[in-house]
C-alpha cells in the first residue's frame, strides 16, 4: 500500500509539471546573480511565492523571497518597495467611506510595463490594480485612484492620478488638465502615455515571428523507373536553391515549435540501358519537377550559440518537365509516363548558429507510381535567415 501511493504521488506531481507553462526567461537572486533557465508560468494577479526553474529534464523548486527579479517570457517582475492603500476594494459592500488614500509601505513584486527614463509598474492585490511609475532619479511614484462611498451610499472615484501626471509627468500631446481627465486608470492608457512621455511610440512586444530562411547546397536525386527489364536505379546530382518561409508562434520558449513552407527544384538526368532480345534499348531522361513541403520543425538542445531541430511534414511533386526518349519498339511494350503528379514527405534534421545561419540536411521522399518504382532526393543545405 506504501508502495501505491509513492507511485501515485509520482505520478500526480508528474501530471502537474507536464501541465505547467515553462517560457525561456531568467531570475536575478538578491546576490545580483543572473540565471537563464525555463521559468514556469507568472502572472502579476495570482504572484507565488515560488516558482519553478526547467533544465533539461530537471525541474527545481526557488523561494522567491531571495529573488529581486523573474523574467518569464516576455513579462518581467521586479521586487519593489512602494506605497500601497490595502482599504482598495472592488465591491460595493467592501467600499470605504474614507476618499484620501490609506497608505503603507509594502516590498513586494510588481509587473514592468513600460522601460525608459519614466518605468511604469503594475501591482494587484485582491483583484484591484495599482499603478506605480519610477521617476529618471528612482522615485516611485504610487498613482491614485481610488472607490469609495458618498452619501446615500453612492460610489464616487478619487482620480489623484490625473493631477500627478499633469504637475509631475507631462504628456507633450496632453495640453490642459482637461485632457488628463480623459486618461483611463487602465494598462493600455497609461502605458501609452508613458510611451509618450519616453519619447516612444507604443508597440507591443510580438511572441510570434515569421522568417525568412533561404538555403543553397546540394541535392542528390536518385530515381528508379518501372522499365521492362529490372534496371537498377540510377543517381543525378546538382546545385539547389531552396527559399522558405518559417512562422513560430512563440520564439521566447527555450526549445519552439515551428511551422514551414518551401519549394525545391528537382532535377534528374541520366541514361538508362535496357538489354533485350536483339538489340539494347537505350533511354535518356531528363526531368525535372517543383517539390512543395508543409511541415513542422521541433527545436530541442538550444542555447545562446546554436539550436538545433528536426522536421517532418507532406511534399506535393509538380512536373515541370519530363521527357524520356526510348526506341519505338519500347514504347509499344511499356508506355512510360513521368509526368504525374505525386504526394510525398520531407524529414530532416538542421541547427540554427546564432540566431542567423543554418545547416540542414532533409529527404525528399515521392510515393512510387505505375511508372516510378523510387524517387527520392537527399539534400545537403547552408542556409541563412532574414
Amino acid at each position: 500500500m506504501k508502495t501505491f501511493f509513492t507511485i501515485l504521488g509520482v505520478f500526480m506531481a508528474w501530471t502537474l509539471f507536464a501541465q505547467t507553462n515553462f517560457e525561456y526567461g531568467h531570475y536575478i537572486d538578491v546576490a545580483g546573480n543572473k540565471i537563464e533557465t525555463e521559468v514556469s508560468e507568472l502572472s502579476i494577479d495570482r504572484f507565488p511565492e515560488k516558482i519553478f526553474i526547467r533544465k533539461g529534464s530537471t525541474i527545481e523548486e526557488i523561494d522567491l523571497s531571495n529573488v529581486s527579479e523573474v523574467k518569464w517570457g516576455t513579462a518581467v517582475f521586479q521586487k519593489k518597495r512602494f506605497y500601497y492603500d490595502p482599504t482598495l476594494r472592488q465591491d460595493i459592500d467592501k467600499l470605504t467611506e474614507k476618499e484620501n488614500f490609506e497608505f503603507v509601505e509594502k516590498t513586494d513584486f510588481v509587473q514592468l510595463l513600460t522601460t525608459g527614463d519614466y518605468k511604469l509598474y503594475q501591482y494587484v492585490e485582491n483583484g484591484i490594480s495599482t499603478f506605480i511609475y519610477e521617476t529618471p532619479e528612482g522615485m516611485l511614484v504610487t498613482l491614485e485612484h481610488k472607490k469609495y462611498l458618498g452619501q446615500n451610499r453612492s460610489v464616487l472615484i478619487n482620480t489623484n492620478y490625473v493631477n500627478q501626471l499633469f504637475e509631475n509627468a507631462k504628456n507633450p500631446k496632453y495640453e490642459t488638465q482637461n485632457d488628463y481627465s480623459l486618461l483611463k486608470y487602465t494598462i493600455q492608457d497609461l502605458q501609452q502615455y508613458f510611451k509618450e512621455v519616453n519619447g516612444k511610440s507604443y508597440v507591443k512586444i510580438k511572441k510570434s515571428r515569421t522568417r525568412f530562411n533561404l538555403f543553397a547546397g546540394y541535392a542528390v536525386h536518385t530515381m528508379d523507373i518501372d522499365f521492362l527489364s529490372d534496371i537498377p536505379g540510377k543517381t543525378y546530382g546538382s546545385l539547389t536553391v531552396v527559399p522558405e518561409v518559417e512562422y513560430t508562434p512563440n520564439r521566447h520558449l527555450k526549445n519552439p515549435t515551428s511551422f514551414y513552407a518551401n519549394v525545391k527544384l528537382h532535377r534528374f538526368k541520366n541514361d538508362f540501358v535496357e538489354e533485350y532480345e536483339r538489340e539494347n534499348w537505350n533511354h535518356k531522361v531528363d526531368y525535372q519537377s517543383l517539390y512543395v513541403s508543409l511541415g513542422v520543425k521541433q527545436y530541442f538542445l538550444s542555447n545562446k550559440k546554436v539550436a538545433y531541430y528536426g522536421k517532418l511534414g507532406v511534399g506535393l511533386n509538380n512536373p515541370i518537365k519530363s521527357e524520356i526518349k526510348s526506341p519505338i519498339d519500347s514504347w509499344r511494350l511499356n508506355l512510360i509516363l513521368l509526368d504525374r503528379y505525386g504526394a510525398g514527405i520531407n524529414a530532416g534534421l538542421g541547427a540554427r548558429f546564432f540566431d542567423s545561419f543554418l545547416a540542414e540536411v532533409d529527404y525528399d521522399f515521392v510515393f512510387a507510381n505505375s511508372n516510378i518504382n523510387q524517387n527520392f532526393v537527399l539534400n545537403f543545405k547552408l542556409g541563412y535567415s532574414f
